[in-house]
Order: structure tokens, then sequence, then C-alpha cells
């Protein structure tokens, strides 16, 4: 069986957390993590920008076959 890899997102306008995880059967292994955290004084839509492209290179770098967001 191959582990699958699963991103977990805590988002936020100020920090935004997430981590990536490895399930094999019901055995998980962290795989890595970190915090994006835009500059507080840049506009709204300059952070929503920034949080887009940091996330879509954690995507890129590690490309999980699933996604799961905090609520």
């Amino acid at each position: 069986m191959s582990a699958i890899l699963i991103l977990g997102i805590d988002p936020g306008l100020n920090r935004c957390g997430w981590g990536l995880v490895a399930s094999e059967g019901a055995r998980l292994s962290h795989i890595a993590h970190g915090v994006i955290k835009p500059p507080p004084q840049q506009q709204l839509a300059s952070r929503l920008l920034c949080l887009f492209e940091q996330l879509g290179a954690v995507l890129d770098a590690h490309a999980p076959a699933e996604v799961a967001v905090e609520e």
C-alpha cells in the first residue's frame, strides 16, 4: 500500500498554517509544515495574493492527493 499525502490548512489573513502528512493505513507520518505570514501593513488584496502564491508553491512542491481546510 502506498502512502497518500494530505495537506491540512489552518487559514488566516495574518497567519496561515499548513501541515503535510503521509497516510498509510492507520499510520500518519509528518512530512512538512509551515506558516505563511503576509506583511500586515499590506492591503487585503495584496495579503490574499501572497497567500495564494505561497500556498500554490506548497501545492506545487508536494502535490498532495487530498487537502483539508479548518473552519
